[in-house]
């Protein structure tokens, strides 16, 4: 092969196999793209607009789809120019192949995300430290009880990360620990994470630059709170999950200038914690789930400019007690799902054209009821999955002619009702079963 020009060639170095292996397949983003489809000299990207030029001479590429159609995942970094540096690098990629993790790459043919999750490839350390051989590197989501700290000295050697997730996880404050030095972290994400404790928020609240911190179901405590508190740009505080949250540690959350999202829950989550909540007036979107909060509480949180509200597994929380709906005028997002409801507190909405997500998932609506949606004329994506309403419903879903996406499943809905909906509202995907 003649000497490589540039990064693309330099990655195609390290996989160079045999006419017969480009018959081999790879399962990406759940589609099974066969590899001698590449034998091309240009790809062009509809969706990013990138174009890479491809080696053609028995090359096995790894890939990932962009927008619907497919991308060849180059070297990850213009910085590196040998071959040597490239052979790591290509076996990375075809180490995430195998695994069917998601990668990411710039126009400039960087690998900048790796994504676990999305095809739910739970992998280990071993096999990460295989593959985390990119150093732009910006986004990284892992998932699975087999990360561990043992991963962590070769995630904090990844500095240009912006978000960092792992999720499910049995990373600890030890691990935690070592995140300390990457200054361009904004959002990490550490739910499920059960050996995640106050002593990981000493970490964090360390770290200025962080704007998300999202901590659902870790041992976090009160404590651990009043440190985040000290952010100074923090905008995004998740603590549902956390039993050692309460009213107290909320509290100290209170005149924080920049915190737009607070998402709480638990046992702890009473009316006393929301009236603290309805004084924080920067809070735009919050999510409230499994809480011990009755109508009296939700009636605290009037004076907040509420865009996106999230109410789940509140059995306490009644059509009466959801008037106070009436007074968020800017609401675009509402979910109220596996709630005593049955949709009746929708008629409170002052501006229902507004509401672009709508979750109504295990609510009592009923064909009875169904007609209360007709209000939201704007929606995009509605979620009525595991209510009872049947095929007596249609006539309703297919005059929301918004819908992009439409959630059925375990619904009185029949597959031939599903196909009549999908050819009145060609534009949406509707999900059944």
């Amino acid at each position: 092969m003649p000497t490589p020009r540039n990064s693309l060639e330099r990655a195609c170095v390290g996989i160079q196999c045999s006419g017969s292996s480009l018959a081999t397949t790879r399962q990406t983003l759940g589609r099974t793209i066969p590899i001698n489809a590449v034998k091309a000299t240009n790809c062009r990207s509809r969706g990013s607009n990138v174009m890479l030029m491809c080696c053609v001479r028995q090359i096995l590429f790894s890939m990932v789809v962009v927008c619907g159609t497919f991308l060849f995942v180059p070297h990850s970094s213009s910085a590196q120019t040998n071959s040597a540096q490239s052979v790591p690098v290509a076996a990375a990629l075809k180490k995430a192949a195998e695994l069917g993790i998601v990668v990411g790459i710039d126009k400039q043919g960087n690998v900048v995300s790796i994504d676990t999750a999305s095809n739910r490839s739970w992998v280990d350390d071993q096999q990460m430290l295989q593959i985390l051989v990119f150093p732009t590197l910006t986004s990284l989501t892992l998932e699975g009880p087999s990360i561990t700290d043992k991963l962590a000295a070769t995630i904090a050697r990844c500095t240009h990360l912006t978000s960092l997730a792992m999720r499910n996880t049995l990373i600890g404050d030890d691990g935690i620990k070592r995140f300390s030095v990457l200054k361009s972290l904004k959002a990490i994400d550490l739910r499920v994470s059960p050996l995640v404790t106050d002593r990981s928020t000493e970490t964090l609240a360390a770290m200025p630059q962080l704007r998300a911190v999202r901590l659902n179901s870790c041992n976090v405590t009160d404590v651990g709170v009043q440190k985040l508190a000290s952010l100074p740009d923090l905008r995004e505080l998740d603590v549902r999950g956390c039993r050692g949250v309460t009213s107290v540690g909320i509290g100290m959350l209170n005149g924080h200038k920049t915190l737009k999202t607070l998402k709480i829950g638990g046992p702890a989550v009473d009316d006393a914690m929301l009236a603290i909540v309805g004084r924080m007036k920067t809070i735009s979107t919050l999510s409230l789930d499994n809480c011990a909060m009755t109508d009296a509480g939700i009636a605290k949180l009037t004076t907040i400019p509420l865009t996106d509200l999230t109410i789940f597994q509140n059995v306490k929380v009644s059509d009466e007690g959801l008037a106070v709906l009436s007074h968020f005028h800017g609401l675009t997002s509402l979910t109220l799902r596996d709630v005593s409801l049955t949709g009746t507190c929708l008629h409170n909405l002052q501006h229902p054209e507004k509401i672009k997500s709508l979750n109504l998932a295990q609510s009592r609506l009923t064909d009875s009821t169904i007609s209360l949606l007709k209000i939201f004329t704007g929606v995009e994506n509605l979620n009525l999955s595991e209510t009872k309403i049947s095929d007596a419903a249609i006539d309703v879903l297919v005059q929301l002619t918004s819908l992009k996406e439409l959630v059925l499943s375990q619904t009185g809905i029949s597959q031939e009702g599903a196909t009549r909906i999908r050819k009145a509202l060609p534009e949406c995907m509707v999900e059944l079963n």
